[in-house]
């Protein structure tokens, strides 16, 4: 049997499709997380090979206390203080992933991933 090319278009976007994970809220508690994400202006979405870590990304806006001398994150409003400057973060919601921070005055690396 040959199929054509129309056919051939339909099956593999079939597959296509049924592959795909939803990157919508799968429950009540996550429409929630949903919704207040939204409210912040951030955009709701998920991550991860099967799309199983629900994730709010909040725009970035600049930090009002941008470059002040800190030994702390917890003294910035982007709560990262860079630690080869001791100076803190010139954009809160940034991406400092890898980055090394001052917590309580010592050096430590800025790991990535999903904490809740």
């Amino acid at each position: 049997m040959t199929l054509g090319k129309s056919a051939m278009g339909f099956w593999a976007a079939l597959v296509f499709v049924t592959g795909c994970q939803d990157a919508g809220p799968r429950n009540t508690a996550e429409r929630e997380k949903a919704a207040a994400c939204q409210a912040q202006g951030g955009t709701f979405g998920r991550l991860g090979k099967k799309a199983q870590v629900p994730i709010c990304t909040l725009p970035e806006k600049p930090a009002s206390d941008a470059g002040k001398s800190c030994s702390d994150s917890s003294q910035c409003e982007a709560n990262i203080c860079l630690g080869e400057t001791s100076r803190c973060a010139p954009v809160v919601h940034g991406n400092y992933c890898g980055q090394t921070i001052l917590s309580e005055g010592q050096k430590a690396e800025l790991l990535c991933g999903h904490f809740e």
